[in-house]
């Protein structure tokens, strides 16, 4: 019988002790509410459309990964290609130009990969779709202006340079003595 009321009192005690730490934990209504001086001086993200997107850091890897398969270096579908600064905002067969900058809204790419319109990039099975996020940085990056660093424009070759493609020319004859 001792040790049962020796059990109610300790539980007596540890709710009672639950209900006061509670109490105090819990601000009063109409305080303001504090923080750590670390949290305060820790400054505030950046919203998305105000962030300065990248080309290196946010969106090329989302171009290579999502669009360079098909829209690439070994392959241009449409005569379209997304690792060459020109091509890619001069645009392909259909859509001319793909790529405006200040306008994510009108630009043909943002469309594309946003899944608005006919058109969806990448088609279904030809390669990873992308994230909502991913959409908003492409956006994003259009809209500020689609900077592109000139040491990362990539060559602009027309297909029908390739030597063989090349009209026959007749050499000189030299003359020997």
């Amino acid at each position: 019988m001792n040790a049962m009321r020796s059990f109610r009192r300790t539980i007596a005690a540890v709710a009672v002790l639950c209900a006061g730490g509670m109490l105090v934990a819990l601000p009063s209504v109409g305080d303001e509410p504090t923080a750590s001086p670390a949290i305060d001086a820790a400054p505030a993200p950046v919203p998305a459309e105000k962030r300065k997107v990248d080309f290196v850091r946010d969106v090329q890897p989302i171009l290579q990964r999502s669009c360079y398969a098909c829209h690439g270096p070994q392959k241009q579908t449409s005569e379209y290609r997304l690792d060459v600064r020109a091509i890619a905002h001069k645009g392909g067969e259909a859509y001319a130009p793909n790529i405006l900058p200040g306008n994510a809204k009108e630009s043909p790419l943002a469309q594309f990969v946003a899944g608005e319109g006919d058109t969806l990039m990448p088609p279904e099975g030809k390669g990873q779709r992308l994230s909502a996020a991913e959409v908003q940085t492409i956006r994003d990056w259009i809209d500020q202006g689609a900077a592109w660093p000139d040491e990362l424009a990539g060559n602009e070759t027309d297909k029908n340079d390739w030597w063989s493609l090349r009209p026959l020319v007749r050499s000189a004859i030299s003359e020997t003595p």
